[in-house]
């Protein structure tokens, strides 16, 4: 069996300048998630998902309309061959976490697009078990697309809206994880032992320095005379 067999050839498309308003209603009418973007003679440039479009305008604070494709959408994308197997496709979606996968020919022009519902409806086809993949293989690329990502980022944004613009500031921080936390508790733990290691060594200072200097141990302590009678 190869991706030919498996792949979607009627794929809904967008071009980076089309707005994320129009990419989203292409969405909608389709019943997908995602759209191919493609450059003016077609070939691939990018992948778009709805995931994408509601985090963009989120972050800019932006409306629809204001953003373009081009500014949300991946740039970096995964594609295979139409003459691939499926096997090769699975591993490819297990080792880079995607759940889509464009087909392009050699010149990098879109012919369809492959993913991981396609590949587990292969299992069975008018009653007939299909090789080149198993329920088994599907699980487990299910897995480990789903697997939490180990840096997750939490994001904070500040906007303000005018009639004449929006602007937005914001900042993407990695969020702490569980495993840093005995870490910082050790850390302010040691910094708080040097810091009362510190004040007693000066207080100890100061005090001695207050203290009257007393007689040393050699001396002879003088006598008083007596007086005379």
């Amino acid at each position: 069996m190869k991706i030919r067999e498996l792949m979607t050839k009627d794929v809904r498309v967008c071009q980076p300048g089309d707005s994320l308003s129009n990419a989203a209603q292409s969405m909608w009418e389709g019943d997908v998630g995602c759209l191919a973007v493609v450059d003016g003679e077609g070939k691939l440039a990018g992948m778009i998902t709805d995931r994408d479009i509601c985090m963009a305008t989120h972050l800019r604070g932006a409306p629809l309309w204001a953003v373009s494709v081009g500014d949300a959408m991946a740039k970096v994308v995964y594609s295979c061959g139409s003459e691939q197997k499926p096997a090769d496709v699975l591993e490819l979606c297990i080792d880079k976490r995607v759940r889509r996968v464009p087909v392009v020919d050699q010149g990098g022009k879109l012919l369809g697009l492959v993913t991981l519902s396609s590949l587990a409806h292969a299992l069975e086809r008018d009653g007939t078990h299909k090789p080149g993949v198993s329920a088994r293989d599907i699980c487990h690329a299910l897995s480990e697309i789903t697997r939490r990502r180990e840096a997750p980022v939490s994001a904070r944004m500040e906007v303000e809206v005018t009639r004449a613009r929006v602007d937005a500031k914001g900042t993407l921080t990695p969020a702490r994880r569980p495993s840093d936390k005995p870490a910082a508790a050790l850390k302010s733990a040691q910094k708080s032992a040097q810091k009362s290691a510190q004040k007693s060594a000066q207080k100890s200072a100061q005090t001695s320095a207050q203290e009257p200097a007393g007689p040393k141990s050699g001396d002879k302590q003088p006598t008083k005379a007596r007086a005379a009678k």
